[in-house]
């Protein structure tokens, strides 16, 4: 089973209206290596043009962050994820899908953390008459062994920001999937049953706003995608998201 069909219509939507503004981002990494395309001198100052980094950033992480994620004030200490167990990257993304989704979380806390854990994030922003605006969010320099990170928030018709869409990318393996899960139900406190469970995706509603899912990529959800390269060797990588439930 898959996320449901007028939910995948809204994500497809944003999708397409991004892709004007967003290209392919690929990052090399030691250990998750993606596929390179021919360079494109016009298309590389395009994205330079349309991405801002945000490496620089003072934006006050909110102080109301969980202790699983440890951050201080720009004005001490740059913030870092920290734990005392050490978790896996698996974990420390999860973590941020949680606290950064959480209705007080704004965009400049998520781009402000993404700095100080030197992941580089870009963001991009596009406006349209029927949408309104829409931010995008993608990091530079992944945590090892992830890839891809990718939010998207929209502004409704009270000029509030919300998320749409956050979500990351695990190397194919054959302990992937469990571990996304495990991880999942790490950070996220009193998670329900899943609503949908199969072998290779697994979906939970946490409350009316959001649902947050798993799933195992095939050949298929790897085709045409307008912002990230694959080969026939990721088939099989794990994308944990949390994205707006459509009602």
């Amino acid at each position: 089973m898959r996320p449901s069909h007028q939910s995948i219509c809204v994500t497809i939507i944003a999708v397409v209206l991004a892709g004007v503004f967003f290209t392919k981002v690929k990052v090399d990494e030691a250990g998750f290596r993606e596929s390179k395309s021919t360079p494109n001198t016009d298309n590389d100052q395009k994205i330079k043009r349309n991405l801002q980094s945000t490496h620089d950033s003072e934006t006050t992480i909110n102080s109301s962050l969980p202790v699983a994620i440890q951050v201080k004030s720009p004005h001490g200490n740059n913030p870092r994820m920290t734990t005392t167990s050490q978790p896996t990257s698996i974990e420390n993304m999860t973590k941020v899908l949680f606290t950064f989704s959480r209705s007080d979380s704004l965009i400049t806390d998520l781009t402000s953390f993404l700095s100080s854990s030197q992941q580089k994030p870009l963001v991009a922003r596009q406006t349209n008459s029927d949408t309104g605006e829409m931010l995008i969010v993608r990091t530079n320099n992944p945590l090892p062994g992830t890839r891809y990170f990718h939010a998207q928030y929209f502004t409704d018709e009270n000029s509030q920001t919300f998320l749409q869409h956050m979500s990351f990318e695990v190397r194919p393996g054959s302990s992937a999937m469990a571990e996304a899960i495990a991880a999942i139900h790490t950070a996220f406190p009193s998670l329900p049953n899943p609503t949908v469970e199969t072998p290779g995706f697994v979906k939970w509603s946490i409350d009316e706003k959001y649902i947050v899912w798993v799933k195992q990529l095939t050949s298929t959800d790897l085709k045409d995608n307008p912002f990230n390269a694959y080969t026939e060797n990721d088939v099989g990588t794990v994308r944990v998201a949390i994205e707006a439930e459509i009602h």
